[in-house]
C-alpha cells in the first residue's frame, strides 16, 4: 500500500501542477477571446475532461487506448453515486456552454455528451438491479484478463504495477460478493435457471486468472534474474484472489438457490419494469416503449415468414418451414469441409460486393480488410465470429471466424454476415471513425453506442440486397433466417424482461420461429434475461431507424435524392445515438433543398 500511496501522491501533484499551467494559459486566453471562441474552448476542454474521467471507469477502455492499467473503478454504491454527482457536474458545465460559435463537430458533441450524461445520471437509479456476476455482466473481465496476460514485467515499476493490479483484482471480487449480497437483501436474486451457468464461468475466470498469473510467473523466471514479485504474485493469488472467488460461489450455493426466483426477467423485481423501459431507452437511443418494440418485432416477423413461404413455394417444396429448414441443414453445399472452405466462401462473397460499393459510396476506409480464422483457444465461447478493428501492430480490419466443430456447423447465412461484419457493415463505419481525426478521442476511440454500430451492419445486409446480391434463392432464405434471429429478440426480450414470459414460453416460442438449436436458444435466452437485458434490441432497432431516416431524406429530395451523399451524412462523423443522427439527417435536408433551391433561382 506504500507504493500506492507514493505513486498517487506524486501522480496527483503532477496532475495538479499540469492542471494549473492550464487553467492559467485558459484564463489568459478566456479573459482576451470573444464569446464564441470562449465557447469553442470551454466545450474543447470539457469534452476532454470527460474522455479523461471516462478512462478511469473502463478498463477496456484503457486497454483500447494502449495506456496502463494499475487501478480498477470500485463498483460499489458509494462509488456509484460519486459517478453520478461527478456526470451532473459535467451535465451542468455542458448545458451552461453557449452553442453559439460551436463547429459543427462541436455541436455534434455537445448532442452527444448531452444524451450520454444523461443516460448515465439516470442509469446510476438502478444501481441494484444490475448483476455484475453472469457471464455477459457489466464488468468486462475478459478485456481485464487480456490486459493482465500481456502486461508489461520487464521493469522493476512495471513488477510492482503488476502487484497492485491483482490487489486491486481481488478486491473487486470481493465486491462482486458485496453487491450479490445487497441485492438479495433487496429481493433481487439470480433466476434458478441461469445459476449453474454463473457458477461454471465464475469457476472458469478463476481458473483463467490463476493460469495467467503462473504463466507470468513462468515466462519472468526465463527472461529476467530472479526477483521478488514472482512469490508475492502467488501470494496475493493463493492468499486473496482465489479465497475471494471461492467466497462468492460459497454464497451462490444451495441455500441461495432455493430463495432464487423460479421466474426470469427484471419485471419481477421491484422496480424491474421501470428499469427494463430505461434499457430500452438506452439501448435504442430513441424514447420507444416496450410495446413499440414488441409491436414492430412481430410485424417484421410476419413479414419475414411470408417471404420464406414464397421462396419455399417458388421452389416447389410443399412441407413445413421446419421441414424445409432441415433440408438445408443437412444440404452439403451448406456444411464447410475444412476451415479454409469457409474463408474461401466469404471472400466469394466479399468479391461479388466489391465492384459494386462505388455506385453506393464516396467514403471508404483507408484500411484494408480481410478475413481470418479466430484463435482456436477461444472457438468454444463464440457463437459466429466477431470483427477486429485496424491496430498499430495489424492495421488490417478483419472479421475473425470460428473454423470449429465442422460437422455442426451451417453457411446458410454466410453470405449476410460477412456484409454485416466487414464491409459494407463494421469496417466501414468503424475504421472510418478511427480514421476521422476531425473527432476527439471521446468520439473517435471511446464512445460506442450499440444501436447505431449494430444498426448500421444491418442496414448494410439491407443495402446488399439492393445490389441485387441475393438472388439465389438459398442464400436469400439463409440471409431471411439471419435476420428472423436478430427480430425473435425484439419479441422475446421485452416478452421476458417486460410482459411476463416464463423462460418455457420464450424458448418455445424460439423454437418455432428460428433456425438455431436448442442449445443456442437455451443461451441465448439466459443471456436477454438475466445477463444483458435490452441490448439486443439494439440491432433492428437501430436498423430500423436508419431505414427510416433514408426513406424520410428519399421523400423529401425525390429525385436529387444521392444514396451516395446519404451515406456520407451517416458515417461522416462516427457513431452516435438515434436521436441525434435524426437531427443530423434533418438538416443534411435542409441543406440539400436550400442548395437545390439556389440552383433553381439561378
Amino acid at each position: 500500500m506504500k507504493a500506492r500511496t507514493v505513486a498517487n501522491k506524486w501522480s496527483a501533484a503532477l496532475a495538479k501542477a499540469v492542471l494549473l499551467v492550464a487553467i492559467y494559459s485558459g484564463a489568459q486566453f478566456l479573459q482576451a477571446a470573444t464569446p464564441n471562441e470562449r465557447n469553442s474552448l470551454l466545450m474543447d476542454e470539457l469534452t476532454e475532461r470527460v474522455w479523461q474521467y471516462e478512462l478511469t471507469l473502463s478498463p477496456a477502455l484503457r486497454i483500447q487506448n494502449g495506456l496502463p492499467l494499475v487501478e480498477l473503478p470500485d463498483i460499489t454504491s458509494a462509488a456509484n453515486e460519486a459517478q453520478r454527482a461527478n456526470r451532473a457536474q459535467f451535465l451542468a458545465e455542458l448545458l451552461a456552454i453557449s452553442q453559439q460559435g460551436l463547429s459543427a463537430e462541436q455541436q455534434l458533441t455537445h448532442a452527444i455528451l448531452d444524451w450520454q450524461l444523461r443516460i448515465h445520471i439516470e442509469e446510476a437509479d438502478y444501481y441494484w438491479l444490475d448483476f455484475v456476476v453472469t457471464p455477459y455482466s457489466s464488468y468486462d473481465m475478459n478485456a481485464l484478463h487480456r490486459a493482465m496476460e500481456d502486461y508489461p514485467l520487464e521493469l522493476e515499476t512495471d513488477q510492482s504495477n503488476y502487484l497492485l493490479l491483482l490487489g486491486e483484482y481481488a478486491d473487486r471480487i470481493q465486491q462482486f460478493l458485496d453487491k450479490t449480497r445487497g441485492q438479495a437483501e433487496r429481493g433481487i436474486r439470480i433466476p434458478k435457471a441461469a445459476l449453474s451457468g454463473v457458477r461454471q464461468s465464475l469457476a472458469g475466470r478463476r481458473d483463467q486468472i490463476v493460469s495467467i498469473v503462473e504463466r507470468q510467473v513462468e515466462m519472468a523466471g526465463k527472461t529476467m534474474p530472479p526477483q521478488q514479485w514472482p512469490d508475492e504474485s502467488r501470494l496475493i493469488l493463493e492468499s486473496r484472489i482465489i479465497p475471494a472467488y471461492q467466497r462468492l460461489l460459497n454464497y451462490l450455493d444451495e441455500h441461495y438457490k432455493q430463495q432464487a426466483p423460479d421466474r426470469v426477467g427484471l419485471s419481477q423485481y421491484p422496480g424491474g419494469r421501470e428499469y427494463y423501459r430505461f434499457l430500452v431507452r438506452k439501448f435504442t437511443t430513441r424514447d420507444v416503449s416496450p410495446q413499440a418494440v414488441f409491436d414492430h418485432g412481430k410485424s417484421r416477423l410476419e413479414e419475414i415468414e411470408r417471404e420464406q413461404h414464397d421462396i419455399r413455394k417458388a421452389l416447389g417444396f410443399t412441407g413445413s418451414a421446419k421441414q424445409f429448414e432441415d433440408t438445408l441443414r443437412q444440404n452439403p453445399a451448406m456444411r464447410p469441409a475444412s476451415p479454409a472452405a469457409i474463408e474461401a466462401r466469404y471472400k466469394r462473397f466479399l468479391a461479388r460486393i466489391e465492384p459494386l460499393i462505388p455506385q453506393f459510396f464516396n467514403m471508404q476506409p483507408q484500411a484494408p480488410y480481410g478475413v481470418r480464422r479466430a484463435d482456436p483457444a477461444t472457438e468454444a465461447g463464440l457463437t459466429f465470429g466477431y470483427y477486429q478493428v485496424p491496430t498499430p501492430g495489424n492495421p488490417k480490419g478483419e472479421y475473425r471466424y470460428n473454423g470449429s466443430d465442422l460437422d455442426s456447423r451451417s453457411l446458410v447465412g454466410a453470405q449476410s454476415l460477412i456484409y454485416h461484419e466487414l464491409i459494407p457493415g463494421h469496417h466501414f463505419h468503424l475504421a472510418l471513425q478511427q480514421e476521422n481525426t476531425r473527432l476527439p478521442p471521446l468520439r473517435r476511440d471511446g464512445y460506442a453506442n450499440v444501436a447505431f454500430s449494430e444498426g448500421w451492419a444491418e442496414y448494410a445486409v439491407s443495402l446488399a440486397f439492393e445490389m441485387g446480391l441475393f438472388n439465389d434463392p438459398l442464400e436469400r432464405y439463409g440471409a431471411l433466417l439471419m435476420e428472423a434471429f436478430l427480430v425473435n429478440r425484439l419479441i422475446v426480450d421485452p416478452g421476458m424482461n417486460y410482459f411476463g414470459w416464463s423462460l418455457e414460453q420464450a424458448r418455445e416460442f424460439l423454437q418455432a420461429h428460428s433456425f438455431q438449436s436448442d442449445v443456442e436458444i437455451n443461451s441465448e435466452t439466459l443471456r436477454y434475461s438475466t445477463d444483458i437485458p435490452g441490448q439486443a434490441l439494439a440491432y433492428k432497432m437501430g436498423h430500423r431507424s436508419i431505414a427510416e431516416f433514408r426513406m424520410e431524406a428519399q421523400k423529401s429530395l425525390g429525385d436529387n435524392f444521392d444514396i451516395r451523399r446519404f451515406h456520407d451524412v451517416v458515417l461522416g462523423s462516427g457513431s452516435m445515438p438515434m436521436s441525434v443522427l435524426q437531427r443530423r439527417i434533418e438538416q443534411y435536408i435542409e441543406r440539400e433543398n436550400t442548395s437545390l433551391q439556389k440552383v433553381q433561382e439561378e
